[in-house]
């Protein structure tokens, strides 16, 4: 299990970074348009690589359950808001920077946001818990 989760994130990591580093897309002049994608890639997988590398890839179970039911409760909580306040114009996505995969009327991107930030988080607490036991 252990080593499947490792490969999926790797897996994921290396798309994003790949996605990260390749040419930004322009639009109409000169405006460089950053996706989703990579912005995940940047700022939630990059940081998940590193805590996993931090804590050499030896994570319980009972973190990933953890980590699984917080990420259930961020998109139980925070979907409804977010597919509220698109509908009602107040936060919008540009087809332009997203995959164009949506549930509701929120793109892919967004809910995996909500898992990553969750993982990310809950790596952190792993990494700090292990390191104020040493």
């Amino acid at each position: 299990m252990l080593h499947q989760t490792l490969w999926l994130i790797r897996s994921c990591a290396t798309r994003a970074v790949k996605d990260f580093y390749a040419p930004i897309p322009r639009h109409q002049g000169s405006e460089a348009i950053v996706t989703y994608l990579q912005f995940l890639g940047l700022f939630t997988l990059t940081p998940i690589a590193l805590l996993l590398v931090l804590l050499r890839g030896r994570v319980a179970r009972a973190t990933w359950r953890i980590a699984a039911l917080l990420a259930l409760l961020a998109f139980l909580y925070t979907a409804p808001w977010d597919n509220l306040i698109v509908v009602n114009r107040v936060w919008s996505y540009s087809r332009r920077q997203v995959l164009g995969l949506v549930i509701g009327v929120i793109p892919l991107e967004e809910y995996l946001f909500y898992a990553l930030q969750v993982v990310a988080t809950v790596l952190f607490c792993a990494w700090l818990r292990r390191r104020s036991s040493q």
